[in-house]
């Protein structure tokens, strides 16, 4: 069993060093019938069987173009990877998102099937109203990813004195022996780097991704997750979309072109009922709501940090002011 995983791994690791591009224009990259003339239809979620090799010497440029279905309506479409370690363990987004980077422990054991357990030094966390945990961490996150997590609604999240105290609506399906050290995870966000508003005509998309990301969330999604060996190809899209002429291409470090087009169409709304900030990834859409709102799509480069101001009062006026990473301003627009 180790010597074909191992040999699984190698194969990866040779064909994303060939530069090769993955073939995801034909029917066999698919479920049975869901690719016809050259044509993907995704009914809510589609996920390639082929996967691509994921070298973080390399950069990766992926694109495609997209519409909604003939007799279907427009609606967002996300386009994104499943990820896989070496062992062909899937990387879920409960594995590798660190909510809270402080360690805590377990202040005694918990028994198998207990729904509550007691942590010190987690009076940092913040309440959740679901949690995944980390056992056996380690403090410089390289334990990522982590696959010994324990995800749950929460039923009760408090503090009584130096003790982190939270019941979950799931037991616990292992003992955790006293003094176990633990790390707050996030429990959802799917790896897809890219959303777009599909319509009636066909439109052209990409994103590039590059280098593996410390743990989940750095970098913005443009880096792979950590302990990414392989990845396959996955295209959600509540309302229906139809997808072509799709390639993965890769690149030596610092040789990939520049991203031509931004996405088309809206990502998650962030609200800003006061100035904020967020950093975000190039070609990002962001909307602004008070109460009325304002939105726009920011070109690769420009939009890498943003400060909402709103000026109060029914008329709803504003100004986005756009940095880059070194705190330059690039351009203002008003709402």
């Amino acid at each position: 069993m180790k010597k074909t995983l191992f040999l699984w791994a190698l194969a990866l690791t040779a064909a994303a060093l060939s530069g090769a591009e993955a073939d995801f224009n034909a029917p066999s990259a698919w479920r049975k019938g869901n690719f016809v003339q050259g044509v993907l239809k995704v009914s809510r979620k589609e996920s390639s069987l082929v996967k691509t090799a994921v070298d973080p010497k390399l950069d990766y440029r992926i694109s495609f173009e997209y519409r909604q279905l003939p007799k279907g309506k427009p609606g967002p479409l996300g386009a994104g990877f499943r990820l896989f370690d070496r062992q062909g363990r899937e990387i879920r987004p409960y594995h590798v998102i660190v909510k809270s980077p402080v360690p805590a422990t377990a202040a005694q054991e918990v028994p198998k099937g207990s729904f509550t357990i007691r942590l010190q030094g987690a009076s940092s966390w913040k309440k959740s109203t679901h949690c995944s945990l980390a056992f056996d961490i380690k403090p410089d996150l390289s334990d990522l990813p982590n696959f010994g997590t324990f995800e749950s609604p929460v039923r009760e999240f408090k503090q009584e004195g130096d003790l982190c105290i939270i019941t979950f609506k799931k037991p616990f399906p292992k003992t955790i022996p006293a003094g176990t050290l633990i790390r707050l995870h996030r429990y959802g966000g799917e790896f897809r780097p890219l959303t777009v508003r599909t319509s009636g005509t066909w439109q052209k998309a990409e994103f590039g991704l590059s280098g593996i990301a410390r743990e989940g969330r750095d970098g913005g999604i443009t880096r792979w997750q950590p302990g990414t060996a392989a990845a396959a190809l996955e295209f959600a899209a509540s309302a229906g979309a139809e997808i072509r002429n799709i390639t993965v291409k890769t690149y030596e470090k610092g040789k990939a072109p520049a991203l031509k087009q931004p996405p088309t169409g809206a990502t998650r709304p962030v609200r800003a009922y006061e100035p904020a900030e967020k950093q975000l990834a190039p070609g990002a859409r962001i909307k602004a709501f008070y109460p009325r709102g304002a939105g726009g799509f920011f070109l690769p480069g420009e939009a890498l940090k943003f400060t909402v101001q709103l000026d109060p009062g029914e008329g709803c006026s504003g100004e986005l002011l756009l940095y880059d990473y070194q705190g330059k301003l690039l351009n203002t627009r008003k709402f």
